[in-house]
């Protein structure tokens, strides 16, 4: 089963330069909207889900280290917030969830 990550979740990992160091991503195969790729569109909104089907984290020398989907899990459990995408029905008041997801502390994207 493909991880499932939002690109702002994406975008804050791929710009943690500490997690990163020494290491490089390969052989990355991602769903995006229906759609397999294997970049991400820098101009696709924070909220869009992206599925990593396949991909390696490894070496500068390209020695493997770990799944791509294994190296974002432990990634993300060493985050203090996560980013989530939720999807309301229509007719939902979504103005008092705003207001009730502020008032527990969250930023909306």
């Amino acid at each position: 089963m493909a991880k499932k990550i939002t690109k702002a979740q994406w975008d804050k990992c791929l710009a943690d330069e500490i997690a990163w160091e020494g290491k490089c991503m390969d052989e990355t195969l991602l769903k995006i909207n229906g759609c397999e790729v294997s970049e991400v569109d820098p101009n696709l909104p924070p909220e869009t889900i992206i599925y990593i089907v396949e991909g390696i984290v490894a070496t500068l020398e390209l020695e493997y280290m770990k799944s791509l989907s294994s190296f974002i899990t432990a990634w993300e459990k060493k985050q203090a917030v996560r980013t989530l995408a939720i999807e309301v029905p229509k007719d939902l008041n979504d103005k008092a969830l705003r207001e009730h997801l502020k008032a527990v502390g969250a930023r909306l994207l």
